[in-house]
């Protein structure tokens, strides 16, 4: 558990036994860091090859893990990181006392190489260690600011300021850490598109096309499948009378799609092409459709968006005064997303598709990216045991408020608040009697609030990859509350992932258990069958999971999490095509989803033997445990690619030293022998022993 330290924090960092105390942190500030050599001159830039300096000097970390904490603390400063959670992080595979002597002789190397900055910037106690925040510039951290601006100036900063991938080349052999930071790559990678589409979006508008064209063109560069972009770039080409450009354009995004999905172009990619050949023949200038943002192609193309309101929930803004308790807000959101997916007459976009949109937001930007007619916006303040939520409906088309509320409650009422938000939208929307509709299958809240403060604080971890920490949350709220059903259930989720990491069978069983006890609890709620199902998939009790995963699915269709992990067990026991399917259905429905999506689809395709497609999902994932990188070798190797292979079965080796394919096979839940030996196979042609 980890707590936040603020600059204007009351008092003092307490002394604790064995601790290098700082005192009060406004003391240091205005007593020692007056003269030129002061902390505000430290410099660390975290994208493209790290670099910290000061004065214009720099500064030399010469240990790996050393740079990588200091990474890692200066870009959460503030937060006060119990040092179990450092050493799991960096140190996982040595033993307690072997870790935290690494912890401590990394500590010393950094407080050697930073010298006075380090008393300042570094608070280090016997259990937990702090970077203080507002002692020093960073890179990553002024991209946060900035792109949440509306100022044009601001995000061109922002973007300028994005070099490189976030401490590019740094590895430090880690699965949690190198998780980590595969996730913070891929923010910083989505936050880098988003402000080019706003910069390129406010180009458009102006007229300004060549400067439109300019950063759609750095957008494809970092996702050269974006077909919007594609289709923009076209529609910019022919806004200036370069209809050979913007067919060529067509030609570009045709060949991308084709040879690394194997698809067409969307329909509105078809409808635009022609539109600009039509124009060309006319001898016609100008854009054949209006100007305006790239449309996306499930904003349109989806009958599913004809039939259904389609609505997006972004994350909360917290008003609390603390920003590590931007959990809280975020877990707010969450529970009325999943409250909404309850209602069939709801098309809800998934968690992961929403918070992309964090901050300063048009909701004319949300609806084009997820394809959306209606938005939910909201804050939550939180002091003491009183909350307030404001929430409010938006209809994207005309920006116009349809409904708004604020809630002043008791903490433990948070989950009524959940659930009369999320009944008002549907009575806006659909009308009283649809709202009543899901009422039966609404969740049942714990009634103690510090589990459900160890809850969301478990299950934001679990996004972040950080199963085996997640594990202790759920752990600690289902202590204080036995009853709480789906702290039972994430925990199960937590353990069967961590068990992937460490092959004990005790911890398999304590899946298991937690995933009986949900279900115990509550055998009505989708989210304890998908537990149970993911267990038994990896028990491999086949027939079980099956049930479970279609107990899931009939209690909540419109998860896209439940429909992707009936697509993984599809895939184990065989039902390629209809895996494949299943995944692409979850896909519309989110389109920014969780990257372990990539990963099933990415086995999916391998099996199917479409082996460059596979390829191309495997690297979609951003997190990428080691697993990933032996199945991206796999699929290297049937793709006749043996140096790339052999490359990543040496990642794959340095993970995991001494594996060989016999330690593979206990490993494999494949219900038929043919994906057995297909991935045995592959594995054997990249190179790994026997």
């Amino acid at each position: 558990m980890h707590r936040i330290v603020s600059l204007r924090m009351r008092g003092r960092i307490k002394e604790r036994r064995g601790a290098i105390v700082l005192g009060n942190v406004k003391t240091l500030q205005n007593r020692q860091l007056r003269s030129a050599d002061d902390t505000a001159d430290l410099r660390i830039r975290l994208f493209g090859p790290m670099s910290i300096t000061r004065g214009g000097k720099r500064i030399i970390i010469a240990s790996r893990k050393g740079r990588a904490l200091v990474g890692y603390l200066a870009l959460r400063q503030g937060i006060e990181f119990a040092r179990i959670s450092l050493t799991g992080l960096l140190w996982g595979e040595r033993s307690e006392d072997q870790a935290r002597a690494s912890l401590r002789q990394t500590l010393s190397e950094l407080r050697r190489a930073l010298g006075p900055l380090a008393q300042h910037s570094i608070v280090a106690t016997k259990e937990t260690v702090t970077w203080v925040p507002g002692l020093a510039w960073v890179d990553a951290k002024a991209v946060e600011d900035l792109s949440g601006s509306k100022d044009k100036e601001a995000l061109k900063e922002a973007a300028e300021l994005i070099s490189g991938d976030l401490m590019e080349g740094l590895s430090v052999g880690e699965a949690p850490y190198e998780e980590w930071l595969a996730s913070e790559r891929e923010r910083f990678r989505l936050t880098r598109c988003g402000i080019y589409v706003r910069l390129m979006d406010d180009a458009e508008q102006g007229g300004r096309f060549e400067e439109a064209l300019t950063y759609g063109l750095k957008l494809l560069a970092l996702d050269p499948l974006h077909e919007p972009v594609h289709r923009a770039l076209m529609r910019l080409y022919a806004a200036q009378g370069r209809h050979d450009a913007a067919l060529s354009q067509y030609e570009r995004c045709r060949r991308e799609l084709s040879q690394q999905l194997g698809v067409p172009p969307d329909m509105e990619t078809e409808e635009l092409v022609r539109a600009i050949r039509a124009s060309r023949r006319a001898g016609t200038a100008g854009t054949p459709f209006p100007s305006g943002r790239a449309p996306s192609a499930r904003q349109s193309d989806r009958s599913e968006l004809q039939d259904r309101a389609s609505i997006a929930v972004l994350p909360f803004t917290n008003l609390s005064g603390d920003p590590e308790q931007r959990y809280f807000a975020d877990g707010i959101a969450e529970d009325i997303i999943t409250e909404l997916s309850r209602y069939r007459s709801l098309l809800v976009i998934a968690r992961n598709s929403c918070f992309q949109f964090r901050g300063d937001v048009d909701v004319a930007d949300v609806r084009s990216a997820l394809g959306v007619r209606y938005v939910v916006e909201g804050s939550v303040r939180k002091s003491g045991q009183r909350v307030r939520v404001a929430a409010q409906l938006i209809d994207a088309l005309d920006r116009c408020q349809v409904w708004a509320e604020r809630y002043d409650r008791e903490s433990l009422d948070i989950f009524a608040v959940q659930d009369e938000v999320a009944r008002a939208v549907v009575a806006t929307l659909e009308g009283r009697v649809a709202a009543r509709g899901a009422e039966h299958t609404r969740r049942k809240p714990t009634a103690d609030w510090v589990a459900y403060d160890y809850f969301l604080q478990g299950r934001e971890l679990s996004y972040g990859f950080r199963h085996t920490e997640a594990e202790r949350f759920f752990a600690r709220a289902v202590e204080l509350d036995p009853g709480y059903v789906h702290a039972h259930a994430w925990r199960a989720i937590a353990l069967g992932v961590s068990y992937l990491h460490d092959a004990r069978e005790d911890t398999l069983d304590a899946a298991f258990a937690s995933a009986r006890t949900a279900l115990a609890l509550d055998d009505n709620d989708a989210r304890c069958h998908y537990a149970m199902a993911y267990v038994a998939l990896r028990r491999c009790e086949y027939d079980l999971a099956g049930r479970h995963h279609d107990r899931a699915q009939s209690l909540n269709p419109g998860d896209p999490d439940i429909a992707a992990g009936r697509a993984n067990w599809l895939m184990h026991i065989g039902r390629l095509d209809e895996a494949l399917a299943t995944l692409d259905t979850a896909l519309e429905r989110d389109p920014f989803p969780p990257t372990w999506v990539w990963n099933v689809r990415g086995c999916v395709l391998y099996h199917l033997e479409r082996y460059a497609e596979a390829i191309n999902a495997f690297r979609s994932v951003r997190a990428e445990p080691f697993w990933t990188i032996g199945m991206l070798a796999a699929a290297y190797a049937q793709a006749g690619r043996r140096d790339d292979a052999h490359r990543e079965l040496e990642r794959y080796l340095a993970i995991k030293p001494g594996a060989t394919l016999g330690t593979v096979t206990d490993k494999i839940i494949y219900a038929t022998d043919a994906m057995r030996q297909r991935w045995l196979d592959g594995l054997r042609k990249a190179g790994m022993p026997e």
